[in-house]
């Protein structure tokens, strides 16, 4: 039995730490590890705040609330980030809206705001990305889940962007009943050298109908197969692994040629993407087994001619995240949330964050650690603590949990008074801060 840690932050809401379409949620400054999340004491929705960790004092910050949100909807999470000039930003309340932009009135402040100028009309998940010589680049959804998906480029560390640039649309030129309720969910990682982006994605099925082999509707769970883009960021080409150019945007039919696993009925979602010292790229993903509830991580490798594949544990839900924290030569690292038989019980996943490693590219692996702040809870969303300059801190992140059985959303239900039950932990320097 492990000592129980004390949680940096309580009251969380449904995804109180958003899974890896969102982010950053936690920057370090050289000084302190500076968070968002939401949640509230006694709410029934969540509401932004932000705080932080100073490595030198060992001490949190007062949490602070940043503002408040229109009503109940995780995908309005926080995101933040620290531009050249030394001033934080903050984007949040962005689901099918242009958000709430925040910056910081002094440099280095987290407790004083004021009002960013608007970024675009509509904003879903968005990701900040450091591409080098303070440039950055955002990647989002514009509109629903027949949206679209774009990028917009910075050169003054995040502060004002560029033009928006089209990249994915599965229902555009729709031919069939199938491409015209066809969506996506990518996920991009930035290349070695910040001229690219790695895309790993899944298809989203919107119809929900009676699933073919599980004879019941799934409704957020239809995402399946999985895909692979590569983004020339500055022309905005996009082209496969074998360096065929798709024209843009990419729709359902076009991305066939850019498809990696043939799922046929079976689950997946958006992929943990990684690379290795020579830029090719891996991607974790968990797809479902006979049984939507049982599900396995795969992982396919690029090995430069074909794609290596590989399986490593079983978890219950393909809401279950990853994220590889290290690839040295043939040594790669991953953490995975391994689920325990609560799969549907828990709708967005959760389970145990265990450390899984590979001393042969990805093809063998086995049980390294688990990472348990307080016995007995359900964990999800393990999340970099990112550099403000570009990187992420050698094995620190950030992971939220909650008491089960159910996921935060279902029990109590939603309208229930104090029903934030989430908690957040900070992993830094071997230990629980």
């Amino acid at each position: 039995m492990t000592t129980p840690t004390q949680p940096f932050a309580k009251f969380g809401s449904e995804k109180m730490i958003y899974d890896a379409r969102m982010g950053p949620v936690a920057v370090d400054d050289g000084q302190r590890v500076v968070i968002v999340y939401q949640g509230g004491e006694g709410a029934s929705v969540g509401q932004p705040h932000i705080i932080a960790y100073d490595r030198k004092t060992v001490r949190w910050s007062p949490p602070m609330q940043l503002g408040t949100v229109s009503h109940r909807d995780h995908h309005f999470m926080p995101i933040v980030w620290r531009d050249d000039g030394g001033y934080w930003q903050v984007l949040y309340h962005c689901h099918f809206s242009p958000g709430v932009h925040l910056v910081s009135k002094v440099p280095d402040a987290i407790d004083a705001w004021e009002n960013g100028e608007t970024i675009a009309d509509s904003i879903s998940y968005p990701s900040i990305h450091y591409l080098g010589d303070g440039r950055r680049l955002l990647f989002y959804r514009v509109k629903g889940h027949l949206g679209y998906w774009v990028y917009r480029l910075s050169d003054d560390g995040g502060r004002s962007w560029g033009a928006e640039r089209l990249l994915i649309d599965f229902d555009y030129d729709p031919q069939d009943e199938a491409d015209r309720w066809a969506g996506s969910y990518p996920l991009p990682l930035v290349s070695r050298d910040g001229r690219s982006l790695h895309i790993g994605l899944c298809y989203w099925d919107e119809r929900n109908g009676c699933h073919p082999r599980y004879r019941f509707k799934l409704d957020l769970l239809t995402r399946y197969h999985l895909y692979y883009l590569k983004l020339d960021v500055d022309s905005g080409e996009l082209s496969t692994i074998h360096g065929t150019g798709l024209d843009i945007p990419v729709n359902r039919r076009a991305a066939e040629a850019a498809k990696v696993l043939d799922s046929g009925d079976e689950l997946t979602n958006f992929p943990t993407i990684a690379t290795d010292a020579h830029d090719r790229p891996m991607m974790i993903v968990p797809i479902s087994e006979g049984d939507p509830w049982r599900c396995r991580f795969h992982c396919l490798r690029w090995d430069g001619s074909k794609w290596q594949h590989s399986t490593i544990i079983e978890t219950d839900n393909t809401w279950s995240a990853s994220r590889v924290i290290d690839w040295q030569g043939d040594r790669i690292t991953a953490d995975l949330i391994v689920g325990e038989g609560k799969g549907e019980a828990c709708f967005y996943g959760g389970g145990q964050l265990q450390r899984w490693q590979s001393d042969d590219n990805g093809l063998n692996w086995r049980y390294q650690r688990s990472f348990v702040p307080i016995e007995g809870l359900i964990y999800n969303n393990p999340r970099p603590v990112e550099r403000a300059g570009g990187g992420v801190v050698d094995d620190a992140f950030v992971l939220y949990g909650w008491q089960g059985p159910g996921g935060v959303w279902k029990t109590p239900s939603y309208d229930t008074p104090n029903h934030n039950r989430g908690m957040a932990w900070l992993w830094l320097d071997g230990k629980w801060a």
